[in-house]
């Protein structure tokens, strides 16, 4: 996987390489904030599964899951395709949810952060594509625009779900925010 990214102080741009597992393998499922557990069963029933990780101490990610949030309440139908991974303990993450209002599923990757540890990223929010057979098909780390609305893009279109955009207006959402 390949990462651009463009200083936009200096007009130039620079690739990362991120070596990202090849497959999502559960050591066993996790929690849900509001009760179930989030397993393979998950990712086997959809085209694509959608992954944020976040951590609720990142600016990066208070500035996206507001935006994930409103994309996610405009949706058709719920679904247990696109959720949130926290990072954070049990009792910060029901007050983090509470605080943003934030609907979407939330798993509890803590405290030993096996899932995340598994998919080797190095800076939240981390997104991840994954195919029903666990193959991980695309990962983003940070906060790149055109990134973020391609995976949304392709994940509303293998799942055949109609969805207005993530971004009202592209143009005014910053190309990119460090993780």
């Amino acid at each position: 996987m390949h990462q651009r990214f463009r200083m936009e102080n200096q007009k130039k741009e620079f690739t990362l390489q991120a070596s990202y597992p090849t497959n999502l393998i559960l050591a066993r499922p996790l929690p849900l904030l509001h009760g179930g557990m989030f397993s393979e069963a998950v990712w086997q029933a959809h085209p694509l599964t959608l992954l944020v990780f976040y951590k609720q101490s990142c600016q990066t990610c208070l500035f996206l899951l507001p935006y994930l949030n409103a994309f996610y309440r405009r949706l058709p139908g719920r679904t247990e395709n696109l959720l949130l991974v926290s990072q954070d303990a049990p009792a910060e993450t029901r007050e983090f949810v509470r605080r943003l209002g934030l609907e979407l599923p939330v798993a509890l990757d803590y405290p030993e952060y096996a899932l995340s540890r598994h998919c080797n990223f190095t800076a939240v929010p981390a997104l991840f594509l994954i195919g029903p057979s666990g193959e991980i098909l695309q990962g983003s780390e940070g906060f790149v625009r055109e990134e973020v609305v391609a995976m949304l893009d392709r994940w509303k279109q293998a799942n055949r779900v109609k969805a207005a955009p993530l971004f009202d207006d592209p143009a005014a959402v910053p190309a990119f925010r460090p993780g």
